[in-house]
């Protein structure tokens, strides 16, 4: 079963037989074979590399021609939010592998 979270890129894959051994969930990128979703920290630096790098790029843009900060402003908000997902994505990943998560769905 999969569900699609945002339209970008995320998507949720979890196994048919939730019960399996050690494994609750699984979360990947793009599709249910794409690739697995990194641990919070790894996630975390890449966003840091990525925004340094994208920083630079939008302070010369706004440089260059001050008045595209119109255009540049929602670039902004959907970089961060598609940055946003990838971290719920990972900790969602993370959750996912608890042995707390396998009680829980035990229970019910």
């Amino acid at each position: 079963m999969w569900c699609q979270l945002r339209s970008e890129l995320l998507l949720f894959l979890a196994d048919d037989q939730f019960f399996c051994k050690g494994i609750a969930m699984r979360v990947r990128f793009d599709s249910p074979s794409g690739p697995r979703v990194p641990d919070p920290d790894c996630i975390l630096q890449e966003i840091r590399d990525q925004l340094a790098a994208q920083q630079k790029v939008w302070a010369e843009e706004l440089g260059r021609d001050p008045a595209c900060f119109a255009e540049l402003e929602p670039q902004v908000h959907e970089t961060f939010q598609r940055h946003a997902d990838r971290l719920v994505a990972s900790l969602l990943a993370q959750a996912g592998q608890q042995p707390e998560l396998d009680k829980q769905a035990k229970k019910k």
